[in-house]
């Protein structure tokens, strides 16, 4: 069932956290598309964007174990007000400077932005399994989490892609804004559930021998299991292709197609329109009938990586605004079909179900 119905049968708390994760998620989900157009703007340069684009996501990729360990030494309710603050006060300064700032401060603001919403995610799913650790509703809360990241991902880039076509940029970066502001005045209610560590002994325990030996123990279970070792090398080609990808989009949607900031928001639109397709036959057919055996993954994830290069291509002689978003949301079911098969490997091979040992 749709959350907003669902969310009515439990307390006032969780929904705070997830209709405070709906409002913040929104403005994270615009600040690709927001970098996009305003590298483009400044520079009128499409292989500047690229470069930029593809030097975007190497922090996140590099740094979310660090993020996560180091998310772990807070009050996650604390880190997300925070982390919502911080937000806040960059999108403003974007609002009102970012013509004057350069390239290089612009960039590096987008970067912070972006690795905030990396542990602003962590968070989130710390404090819920924090405050409901033994729910018997723990599996629709996580529906309805998903439900939210895909609404957020969909209306994100579209009502900020409209913004910066049909008023300005400026008014997109406001309106990312306004959305960390009323996630803090709804998740600042939530009640702390653990205490926070002091920032400079959190940053040496992250760097410590003791965690640098748990990532090693981590590395030696994916070794040691041959299906966990092809899904993590597959993961890692295709986060490099995606990557990629992500970079070429807006020169395609800003440049070839000429379909300007409201097209690059479809697109984001039309792909999370897919996905909530691809969760459906997920769900229906795929989880239930592919056995977790190293055959019969091999074939399923190479049969949708076709499928996936197929659609790629697509985009890429895309001769119009409609080809594309129809391209984009047919894409989108089979790139999630891949990444929901990825996490259920992954949640099925843990050591916590036994099969590591």
């Amino acid at each position: 069932m749709f959350f907003h119905f669902e969310i009515k049968k439990y307390d006032l708390n969780l929904k705070r956290i997830l209709y405070g994760y709906l409002t913040s998620q929104i403005g994270n989900a615009s600040v690709r598309l927001v970098f996009a157009i305003i590298v483009y703007e400044l520079t009128g340069s499409k292989v500047t964007l690229i470069a930029n684009f593809l030097a975007y996501t190497l922090p996140r990729l590099i740094l979310s174990n660090l993020l996560g360990r180091f998310c772990e030494k807070f009050d996650p309710k604390t880190l997300m007000v925070s982390l919502d603050i911080f937000g806040f006060v960059i999108f403003v300064i974007l609002s009102i400077f970012y013509s004057q700032l350069g390239l290089f401060f612009v960039f590096s603001l987008f970067i912070l932005a972006d690795l905030t919403t990396a542990m602003f995610y962590f968070s989130k799913t710390r404090l819920i399994t924090k405050l409901y650790p033994e729910s018997e509703h723990i599996n629709t809360i996580v529906t309805m989490v998903l439900q939210i990241s895909y609404i957020s991902l969909a209306l994100g880039p579209l009502v900020s892609g409209y913004l910066a076509q049909w008023a300005s940029i400026e008014s997109a970066l406001m309106f990312n804004a306004i959305t960390f502001l009323i996630s803090i005045a709804l998740i600042h209610k939530v009640p702390s559930v653990t205490k926070n560590s002091n920032v400079l002994d959190a940053i040496k325990d992250i760097f410590s021998i003791k965690e640098g030996i748990g990532i090693t123990q981590n590395i030696k279970i994916v070794l040691k299991i041959p299906i966990l070792l092809q899904t993590s090398v597959f993961l890692f080609f295709r986060s490099i292709a995606y990557g990629i990808l992500n970079s070429v989009i807006p020169v395609i949607v800003l440049d070839k197609l000429k379909i300007g900031s409201s097209g690059l928001g479809d697109y984001f639109f039309y792909s999370v329109l897919g996905a909530l397709v691809g969760t459906i036959l997920y769900g229906k057919y795929v989880k239930l009938r592919i056995p977790s055996s190293g055959k019969m993954q091999n074939l399923y994830f190479l049969s949708m990586s076709v499928f996936e290069i197929f659609f790629i291509y697509l985009y890429m002689s895309a001769y119009s605004g409609i080809s594309f978003l129809i391209a984009a949301t047919i894409a989108g079911v089979f790139m999630l079909l891949v990444e929901s098969r990825l996490d259920y490997i992954y949640a099925d091979f843990s050591p916590s179900n036994g099969k590591a040992a």
